[in-house]
């Protein structure tokens, strides 16, 4: 017989609370938060169900925002509207950002028209490759000049517009019509996010115009630079969707199962291989 006043309903273990799925789901979110990025086979260990039951938590999760499917897994997703200052961020993974502008050499062939946005990791790309010779770059990035060298081979052209002072560069109704009279071998642009379900974004509507008008005058290859602190990251703004692009230059820091995402949507994968 219950003595009066006790609470004889026994404790949920752990195991049983892991088969609530709003429970379950509720460590799966807090995890992903925690980690960045989840694997379908660690939650089913982890939380001592089926990789099925697994899967149907995740894609609950991606209708509520909350986390973007891969394949094999689920990255965070991070949605943000701020805007970093330009001399903010140039210093922030800079020796990833020059290896990714040491690879992106490589790709650059003598003859090329190559369309540059604005940003940190595209100014090392036109530093990097600023003694290819018989190359042209069409860029608004205002700030990639600082670096150039006095005897630089390249022959830069600036799309001309509207300065935006917080980026460096330039924007607007001129450099659009710049760019529209421009048929380039190779676009290289570096982006604020890039996801696979909404593609490549930009905190600023004005540098998404000019960033997808890049992509539009581009007869070859569209190259994205970008560390891996951009994967899974969303902006208010879109610039295209993952099939406009055909390479990411990017660090190892990247989980193998978005490796693996990339290869899938036949993206190919440039590597640096910067030790801390």
């Amino acid at each position: 017989m219950s003595s009066p006043g006790i609470n004889n309903t026994p404790a949920l273990t752990e195991k049983s609370q892991n088969d609530i799925p709003a429970v379950r789901r509720a460590k799966i979110t807090d995890l992903v938060k925690r980690q960045g990025i989840v694997r379908v086979d660690e939650l089913g260990d982890l939380f001592g169900v089926s990789v099925i039951t697994i899967r149907r938590d995740l894609d609950l999760l991606e209708k509520k925002g909350l986390v973007e499917r891969t394949h094999g897994g689920a990255l965070i997703t991070d949605h943000f509207s701020s805007e970093a200052a330009y001399f903010d961020k140039r210093h922030a993974n800079i020796a990833i950002k020059q290896a990714i502008g040491e690879k992106a050499v490589a790709l650059v062939d003598e003859g090329d028209t190559l369309l540059i946005n604005s940003g940190t990791t595209t100014a090392e790309v036109i530093k990097a490759i600023q003694f290819k010779k018989n190359v042209r770059v069409v860029t608004n990035n205002v700030a990639a000049t600082r670096d150039l060298h006095p005897e630089t081979s390249l022959d830069v052209i600036f799309t001309g517009g509207a300065y935006r002072s917080n980026t460096c560069c330039v924007v607007g109704e001129f450099a659009e019509l710049v760019l529209v009279n421009v048929n380039a071998s190779k676009a290289i642009l570096g982006v604020d996010g890039l996801s696979f379900k909404n593609g490549l974004t930009s905190p600023n509507y004005q540098e998404a115009l000019i960033s997808r008008k890049m992509i539009q005058c581009t007869q070859g290859p569209v190259i994205i630079v970008a560390d891996h602190s951009k994967i899974g990251k969303i902006a208010h703004f879109s610039i295209a969707p993952l099939d406009r692009i055909a390479m990411v230059i990017t660090d190892t820091g990247v989980a193998e199962n978005v490796l693996r995402e990339f290869e899938n949507l036949g993206i190919t994968l440039h590597l640096v291989d910067v030790k801390s």
